[in-house]
């Protein structure tokens, strides 16, 4: 999706739990494990598989809810990658229960790493307010 679009006709209100299986080989690539995302960065085995970047919308109405930025978010980690029993996002999640992760910062296309960006294309700069 590009900034300005429609994110409203390809959002689903299907099981979300489906996905967990998905976080979870994803976060499963990655070798790092921490949770801290300054210490992943830091980390010198990470390799960005568990950095996603998400749409940052503005839901304006039922049928329009326009992307107004992208954000990075660090996938929990699954621990010890040879043991499938810790698979978290199949443990944590029911049904349409949201999926937790880790505000990272503002995502830069291109990037593994959005706090080292500060230009480029794409959206790098988003603002998140309650």
């Amino acid at each position: 999706m590009n900034l300005g679009d429609n994110i409203a006709p390809v959002l689903s209100n299907g099981n979300k739990a489906a996905e967990a299986v998905y976080l979870d080989e994803r976060s499963g690539q990655d070798h790092e494990t921490t949770n801290v995302y300054t210490d992943y960065l830091a980390s010198t085995v990470h390799n960005g598989r568990r950095l996603l970047p998400v749409p940052v919308v503005d839901p304006t109405s039922a049928t329009s809810t326009t992307v107004i930025g992208y954000a990075s978010f660090l996938l929990y980690s699954n621990g010890s990658n040879s043991d499938p029993t810790t698979n978290y996002y199949r443990h944590q999640t029911n049904g349409n229960d949201p999926f937790c992760a880790i505000y990272a910062g503002p995502y830069t296309f291109g990037s593994n790493d959005p706090s080292a960006a500060t230009t480029g294309t794409g959206a790098y700069r988003v603002k998140l307010v309650e």
